[in-house]
């Protein structure tokens, strides 16, 4: 149960390993899914990768991060989408490493793509400007936190603004790969169906974030390890997956600008993961009084 004690170690390894079987074994089906909506929508591979794909393959750590902050973990929460944005970054690595043609980023260049690493950056800021400014408040919770989800929202209307009339073109070469629909993918399968294998794909890998929650803070309490590490490193590693495994199924399938989307829109929703955690920490704060686990204003001193 949300909230309640946190698992034994042996059931708390094994929802993590089933948590890595079942996000390994959708991986694939999510890209190819998601590549033929960005085809049927018009969305275009980069914004389809960074909206739907970028939204699923967030799930786990959505869950993993509101499971630690209704459990009251500030650290536990917190670490998890600070942790996976840079796990994530590192994807980029092994697929550029997979991909030997030419330098990835270069092949899936995308005017989209930049924006959304530019909105990224200003997410990435906001959480620096709470740390050094822990006494503003508004109520109890520090108002720059909600300026989080108004910054993505703001960026996802700039993304349909630069659709309609991009302000420049990227330059094709040799090993660009241009996003063209694929005439011939899942011709059989209706608009509408791919719509609810999505949902149901997601609806898989959303209950892989419980799973992954619990067994994270069962390992804590098992073993005395710091939460903040274990959320930074274990339990990042393994809700980062689906942005891996759906990253390197996205480039075997030459869907090169849905892989780099994913992961810049993961990034970004593991930003919002920070906005999402703020209310359930402080609640559980209120309840518990835990005095170390500080999570609206951090203490300049610690």
């Amino acid at each position: 149960m949300i909230g309640g004690p946190p698992w034994p170690l042996l059931p708390s390894v094994i929802a993590l390993v089933v948590a890595l079987a079942v996000i390994m074994s959708v991986g694939r089906r999510l890209a190819a899914t998601v590549d033929v909506l960005a085809d049927r929508t018009g969305m275009g591979e980069a914004a389809a990768g960074a909206l739907l794909l970028g939204a699923v393959t967030s799930l786990p750590g959505i869950g993993t991060t509101v499971v630690g902050a209704l459990g009251g973990d500030a650290q536990f929460a917190l670490a998890n989408p600070l942790g996976g944005i840079a796990v994530q970054t590192v994807w980029l690595a092994i697929a550029d490493l997979l991909y030997r043609r030419s330098n990835i980023e270069h092949a899936a260049a995308s005017l989209e793509n930049i924006l959304q690493s530019l909105v990224l950056i200003a997410l990435l800021c906001i959480p620096v400007v709470t740390y050094a400014t822990p006494t503003l408040r508004l109520g109890w919770v520090h108002p720059a936190s909600l300026a989080i989800p108004l910054f993505y929202l703001y960026g996802l209307r700039l993304l349909q603004r630069l659709r309609r009339k991009p302000m420049w073109q990227a330059t094709q070469t040799s090993d660009t790969r241009q996003d063209e629909p694929d005439d011939d993918a899942d011709d059989a399968i209706s608009t509408t169906r791919l719509w609810w294998r999505l949902a149901a794909l997601a609806a898989v890998v959303a209950a892989t974030g419980y799973l992954i929650g619990q067994g994270g803070l069962g390992v804590v309490a098992a073993t005395g390890l710091p939460s903040g590490p274990v959320g930074f490193t274990l339990t990042t590693a393994i809700t980062s997956l689906p942005e891996l495994v759906t990253l390197i199924a996205a480039v075997r399938i030459g869907a090169l600008s849905l892989g780099i989307g994913n992961i810049i829109g993961g990034n970004a929703f593991d930003a919002l993961m920070i906005f999402l955690a703020v209310p359930p920490i402080c609640g559980a704060r209120s309840k518990r009084m835990h005095p170390q686990r500080r999570c609206c204003s951090p203490d300049p001193r610690s």
